[in-house]
């Protein structure tokens, strides 16, 4: 036991020796990061799943990442989703997310990728068959201002009697900014030692944490390889540059989107609030793509908008071919009046899904999410 512990001690001293000194540039909280480190190395997602799920490691026989992707290689909008997907003993699923900021529909979003996760078996099977599925998130802000708890678990219930209606649909909710809210006699668990290694902002409190673990040592080892290879960093630049881009806009009170349709026309969206450098900023990103021959189609997938939308910019921009004076093409826009898409309230070119308008009705219920959790290479290329 002696030779064991001394050879533990050994082994954190190796790594701390060549650990780096001041700030993480790309730590844990970084969702392309999380997702690498787990993707890697398996004893790391086992023990993490294990804390997560409160149970004895001994207990998982085996976890099997159903939605690999291939680590360091540019993400496309196939591969560019960042939650862990889990196949724990081949009898149950779940669905693992590290989310920072921007809270707004979350809740929806958790219940709908737990939906989807839940449905897992063929047409035809017996609903018996059906494997328990869980969504984990773990947040860095609060998820409810009136429930301010470390970690959280709902499930279906009677809201009469609170009899449980199952226990195979369940979501669960670690909020790393509520660590310093947990007693100290339960500061001994697995989970807030998680909690605590995720929350690190330097290597010197890398090594304060995981001190008494092995697996921890490895899952710093494993963040401090991956953050020495280009591919792994860009693709983390490129994730921590959509949320700045995104707390930007949020800043500048962009986040609710206009609910107006074209009815209303584009000129009275900009009296509403529209912020008109971010419409100047899509248009000129759809010019770059014209001068490249792309189609609407490619274009819209790279960018994310609807093809109703690129493709009234491409009307309009390549009547000031080759030149693409952006200011004279949205001049033009806004005299232009534009078909309505058949599957949405809204217009094809509401400015919100420009994500550069403010809401002139902040009252009104969402009617579509504002923004997709994702940040695909195609973006980084062009805005770099």
């Amino acid at each position: 036991m002696e030779k064991m512990m001394k050879d533990k001690g050994n082994q954190m001293a190796d790594m701390e020796l060549k650990l780096p000194s001041g700030e993480i540039r790309y730590g844990f909280t970084n969702d392309y990061m999380f997702r690498a480190v787990l993707q890697r190395n398996n004893n790391v997602l086992k023990h993490l799943l294990a804390a997560l799920l409160e149970i004895d490691v001994s207990q998982i026989t085996s976890c099997e990442i159903t939605n690999p992707i291939v680590l360091g290689e540019n993400m496309d909008d196939k591969t560019c989703v960042m939650d862990v997907r889990v196949l724990l003993n081949d009898s149950q699923l779940i669905n693992l997310e590290m989310q920072i900021g921007h809270l707004e529909n979350w809740p929806n979003r958790s219940v709908f990728y737990l939906s989807r996760l839940f449905c897992n078996i063929h047409s035809g099977e017996n609903y018996n068959r059906i494997k328990p599925s869980m969504h984990i998130g773990i947040l860095t802000e609060l998820l409810f201002d009136d429930v301010k708890e470390f970690y959280s678990e709902y499930l279906l219930t009677n809201t009469k009697n609170q009899r449980i209606f199952s226990r195979n649909f369940s979501l669960r909710v670690l909020q790393l900014s509520q660590l310093e809210t947990v007693p100290e006699e339960k500061r001994d668990s697995e989970l807030y030692k998680w909690a605590k290694l995720f929350c690190a902002k330097t290597w010197e409190e890398i090594q304060m944490a995981v001190k008494e673990s092995k697996v921890m040592g490895e899952a710093v080892k494993c963040l401090y390889e991956l953050s020495e290879e280009e591919n792994i960093r860009l693709l983390c630049e490129g994730r921590e540059r959509y949320r700045m881009d995104m707390d930007c806009a949020r800043e500048e009170g962009l986040e609710q989107g206009l609910r107006e349709g074209i009815d209303q026309g584009i000129q009275q969206g900009i009296q509403q609030g529209i912020q008109l450098e971010k419409v100047q900023s899509l248009v000129n990103l759809v010019c770059k793509k014209i001068k490249k021959n792309c189609s609407v189609q490619e274009t819209a997938d790279m960018l994310e908008e609807e093809e109703g939308v690129i493709q009234a910019v491409y009307n309009v921009a390549k009547e000031f071919a080759p030149d693409y004076d952006v200011d004279a093409i949205i001049e033009k826009l806004k005299e232009k009046r534009v078909p309505r898409n058949k599957s949405s309230h809204l217009t094809c070119l509401n400015l919100s899904m420009l994500r550069c308008c403010q809401s002139a009705y902040s009252g009104t219920p969402h009617s579509f999410a504002l923004h997709r959790e994702i940040y695909p290479a195609s973006i980084c290329k062009v805005i770099s």
